[in-house]
């Protein structure tokens, strides 16, 4: 195994910035939805390619470094969670196929809104 490998470090943040969004989201929908695969690579896909990636080269051993670069990306760590919610909600606005498979739970009132 090689002792170098290339890590986005934007899609680390990325994906731990989701599972805490949806920590706080409503089980229904974002909670279900976000659950399935194919969704949450939409959510991580979408967020990714609205920001600049950044790479570093982690070198095994070599920990200070990688937990240096982590830190000076928390400055845009708020903008990366701010996008995630936004992401969440549009993909539910925009991708209404969601409803054919996501059985609604029992407990949660329909509203219509008339057009």
């Amino acid at each position: 195994m090689p002792d170098k490998k290339i890590v986005n470090v934007t899609a680390k943040i990325v994906a731990r910035d989701i599972l805490d969004a949806l920590a706080d989201a409503p089980d229904y929908p974002y909670q279900l939805i976000f659950s399935t695969p194919y969704y949450q690579q939409m959510l991580v896909a979408r967020v990714l390619s609205s920001i600049c990636n950044h790479y570093v080269i982690y070198k095994r051993g070599n920990r200070a470094h990688y937990i240096e670069i982590l830190l000076y990306f928390l400055e845009e760590k708020a903008a990366i969670e701010v996008l995630v919610q936004e992401s969440m909600v549009r993909i539910l606005e925009e991708d209404c196929s969601w409803t054919d498979f996501v059985q609604m739970p029992d407990n949660v009132p329909i509203i219509y809104v008339a057009p």
